[in-house]
C-alpha cells in the first residue's frame, strides 16, 4: 500500500495528477448517483488548498468509438464543491496551470489505449507531472493504464477515499474479528460463486437474499414458483460446495406477488411458495427469526447486494436489515450500487461504519486480498 497523500508536508507549487472516481450514472446530462463523485471531493480539496497544481482525470462508461461518453456533466456536479476548469481533451500542460487550481480532463476511455494498459499512453498522461494520487477503488483491480501501468511511474500516493476503503476491506478480511456474519444479495450468482465459496470457508455465516437466494433454494429443491431465477450448473464444484455448506442461511419465509397481474401479496413459508407466485422481499420477521441473533452477536458484517426485487421498489428487507445492523453496534461495510442507492433513498447510509464505492473490486479484494497495482 503506497503513501496517504496527506502524509507529503512539500506540495506547494507541485504539478498532482489525481485519478478520481468519475464513473457514475448521468440521465438527460444530470449525474443520478453523486456516491462516488462526494468521495472523490476530499483529495482533491485537500491538495488545492495546499497549494498543489491539480490536474484530475478518470472514466465514465467503456470505450466505443462511435459513442464517446463525456465527463462534462460530472465537472458540472462537482463545480458545486471544488471550483475547476474542464477541458475537453486527455493532455494539458502543466505550465499553465496556476497554484491552487484545478483542472478536469476529459474522459480516458475515449482513447482506446487506456483499457489496454498502454504504456505510451501513460507517458503522455504523466509528463511533466511531480506525483500521482490514486483514488479510484472502483477500478483498483483493473490493469489498465491510469490503474495499473502509470503506478510508480512518479511518485505515487493513495487518495484519501482510497486509503479509506482499504483500511475498511482488510478489517473485513485479514483483520476481521469474530463472530462474522456475511449477507450477499441480488443477482448474476455465476459471477459470484467464487466469491461466495470464499465468503462460506472464512465467514461464520453467509446469508444470502434477492435472484441468488431464488436461485440457491431451487438447487435445493424447493419450489419457488414463477420467481426468477438463473441458469446455473447445479452439478460445479464451486455450486456442490455452496449447497452443502453448513454456515449458508437461505430464507425461511418470503413474500410474493401472486393472481391476476400480480396484485396481491403475502408472506409464506418457503415451503409452501404458491404456483405462479412470484418472490420478492424477505419480510423483516423472518430477517429476524433467520439471522437476527447472528446480526446482534456479530462483530464485524459485510453486506453487498439487495434482499429484495430492486426494480419492483421492494425495499422493505433491505430497510429493515440496515435497521437491524446499525442497532447492533457492530463494524460494518456495505456496498454494491442498488444496495448503496436503495440506502441512500432512505437516508440509512450512516447506519454503516463504512459505505463503500468499490463495487465490483470489493468482490476482487474480498477473494484475492490484493489488487494488481499494490504488488508492483
Amino acid at each position: 500500500m503506497f503513501p496517504i497523500i496527506t502524509s507529503v508536508v512539500d506540495i506547494l507549487g507541485k504539478v498532482v495528477l489525481v485519478r478520481a472516481s468519475l464513473d457514475v450514472p448521468v440521465v438527460r446530462g444530470k449525474v443520478i448517483d453523486t456516491l462516488r463523485l462526494d468521495a472523490s471531493i476530499a483529495s482533491i480539496d485537500w491538495l488545492q488548498k495546499a497549494g498543489a497544481r491539480v490536474i484530475v482525470i478518470g472514466h465514465a462508461g467503456r470505450f466505443n468509438e462511435t459513442k464517446k461518453i463525456s465527463l462534462e456533466p460530472m465537472s458540472n456536479y462537482l463545480k458545486k464543491y471544488i471550483p475547476h476548469r474542464f477541458i475537453s481533451s486527455h493532455i494539458v500542460d502543466p505550465k499553465s496551470i496556476k497554484i491552487g487550481e484545478v483542472v478536469l480532463l476529459e474522459n480516458l476511455r475515449t482513447d482506446a489505449r487506456e483499457e489496454k494498459g498502454s504504456i505510451d499512453f501513460a507517458k503522455e498522461l504523466v509528463q511533466g507531472v511531480d506525483m500521482y494520487v490514486y483514488d479510484d477503488i472502483a477500478t483498483a483491480h483493473r490493469k489498465h493504464t491510469s490503474t495499473y501501468t502509470m503506478i510508480g511511474m512518479v511518485p505515487t500516493y493513495a487518495g484519501i477515499s482510497f486509503s479509506k476503503e482499504i483500511e475498511s476491506f482488510e478489517k473485513i478480511t485479514k483483520n476481521k474479528k469474530s463472530p462474522t456474519l456475511a449477507i450477499i444479495g441480488g443477482a448474476k450468482l455465476e459471477t459470484k460463486l467464487v466469491l461466495l465459496k470464499k465468503m462460506l470457508s472464512s465467514y461464520d455465516y453467509v446469508y444470502v437474499g434477492g435472484i441468488m437466494a431464488n436461485t440457491l433454494l431451487q438447487a435445493k429443491g424447493y419450489s419457488v414458483g414463477a420467481s426468477v431465477v438463473e441458469l446455473v450448473s447445479h452439478e460445479t464444484d464451486d455450486m456442490q460446495y455452496i449447497l452443502k455448506a453448513q454456515n449458508l442461511i437461505l430464507p425461511t419465509t418470503v413474500r410474493v406477488q401472486y393472481g391476476l397481474w400480480n396484485l396481491f401479496k403475502k408472506n409464506v413459508s418457503i415451503d409452501h411458495v404458491p404456483d405462479g407466485s412470484v418472490i420478492v422481499d424477505i419480510p423483516h420477521k423472518a430477517i429476524q427469526k433467520d439471522i437476527g441473533v447472528y446480526i446482534a452477536q456479530a462483530k464485524t458484517i459485510v453486506w453487498n447486494g439487495p434482499l429484495g426485487w430492486y426494480e419492483k421498489n421492494a425495499f422493505a428487507g433491505t430497510c429493515f436489515l440496515a435497521k437491524a445492523i446499525h442497532s447492533a453496534k457492530v463494524f460494518s461495510v456495505v456496498g454494491g450500487g442498488d444496495t448503496t442507492a436503495v440506502l441512500k433513498r432512505h437516508n440509512m447510509l450512516s447506519y454503516f461504519s463504512h459505505v463503500s464505492i468499490a463495487g465490483g473490486a470489493m468482490f476482487e479484494y474480498i477473494t484475492k486480498g490484493t489488487f494488481p497495482m499494490l504488488e508492483k
